[in-house]
């Protein structure tokens, strides 16, 4: 197994266009796969995932799938068309937090880079945003419209491999003409990429820094979460302009530390915590789940969803004592509405 210094730099572009000049300059050579568009030199990875969000999800899953131990992070670079006044063409932004647009709907699971300087947030749709209106209609969510960001932060999100994204800014969005600027200006857009990339100071592998002295005795931090720590309070600092302390109080820290429950659950739910002040949509699903799961909470039930609600599955937990218990939580399972918690996990509210 390779350590975590050895790993490398997994870089992903949609279109080979965005990529020439890595392509050219960095010393890359195709890497033999299942599909073409998978390229290597001595530290890096490069994967051309095609346009839009199914297309990115696939290719991606089936490389880290497939290179899981060699990928340390995942850095998307590429074309992003402006929805805001200050997201100027000609500028490369560091991308805060990835959202989804499909089918017509904003999608509730979003993603958090690992650049605790990044302070733009960016929104993938399914189609190409070509008109005014559309363009409109997504600006209240984000200033940069992309077609493939959110799938790949998706699928890194599954592999846990942190991720960096920065975008161009080629023009702005629903003025028509945005394909056929990208197509007339890809080589002075790639150049320009490599150039910013080449300026950075990437880590060469996201190792979990030493987070615990941040917590009291009762807390217990896997590897995994330690990284996960780390990286919300790096956002929320941006966030609030508050410090790690006051950030951790405001998550709740105090009263979980009070509960009866281990250390590892009492991390989670603190964890849980800073998520709902770095994405407070999370933190309204949160409450109206805990609101449809109010009968089996009653029964001494605990119903516990998957992380970031990434898909359907959810856990039941019951304590049972005595057969009254198990009355009651037979009573409370009829009056259970699992359809409307699915339709509410898939964003039907």
């Amino acid at each position: 197994m390779q350590t975590h210094q050895e790993a490398k730099q997994l870089l992903t572009f949609a279109h080979r266009g965005e990529a020439q000049a890595f392509l050219r300059q960095r010393n890359f050579r195709p890497r033999t796969f299942y599909f073409e568009g998978l390229y290597e030199n001595d530290s890096e990875l490069l994967l051309l995932t095609g346009e839009g969000l199914q297309s990115t999800a696939e290719r991606l899953a089936a490389v880290c799938g497939a290179f899981r131990e060699e990928v340390g992070s995942v850095v998307n670079l590429g074309i992003a068309g402006s929805l805001a006044p200050h997201c100027l063409p000609g500028a490369v932004y560091s991308v805060r937090t990835a959202y989804g647009f499909r089918g017509g709907k904003v999608q509730f699971k979003t993603y958090s880079g690992s650049d605790p300087g990044a302070q733009i947030d960016c929104i993938s749709a399914d189609q190409r945003i070509l008109q005014a209106a559309d363009a409109g209609q997504l600006a209240h969510f984000a200033p940069l419209v992309d077609r493939e960001l959110w799938a790949g932060a998706a699928v890194c999100a599954l592999f846990n491999l942190p991720f960096r994204a920065y975008k161009l800014v080629s023009d702005r969005a629903g003025e028509g003409e945005f394909c056929a600027n990208i197509r007339e200006q890809a080589e002075q857009f790639s150049e320009q990429l490599l150039g910013f990339y080449e300026g950075l100071s990437l880590p060469a592998a996201e190792a979990p820094a030493a987070v615990d002295d941040n917590l009291p005795e009762g807390f217990y931090l896997t590897t995994s979460q330690q990284r996960r720590l780390r990286t919300v309070l790096q956002h929320l600092k941006i966030k609030y302009t508050e410090d790690d302390g006051q950030l951790l109080a405001k998550a709740g820290m105090a009263s979980i530390l009070a509960m009866d429950i281990n250390p590892k659950k009492r991390t989670t739910l603190l964890l849980e915590g800073l998520d709902s002040l770095l994405n407070p949509f999370n933190a309204r699903l949160r409450a109206r789940l805990d609101e449809l799961c109010r009968p089996l909470a009653a029964a001494n039930c605990r119903v516990q969803f998957s992380r970031d609600y990434e898909d359907d599955r959810l856990e039941l937990t019951a304590q049972i004592e005595h057969p009254r218990h198990l009355e009651k939580l037979r009573r409370a399972l009829e009056a259970f509405d699992y359809a409307q918690v699915i339709r509410t996990l898939n964003g039907e509210w």
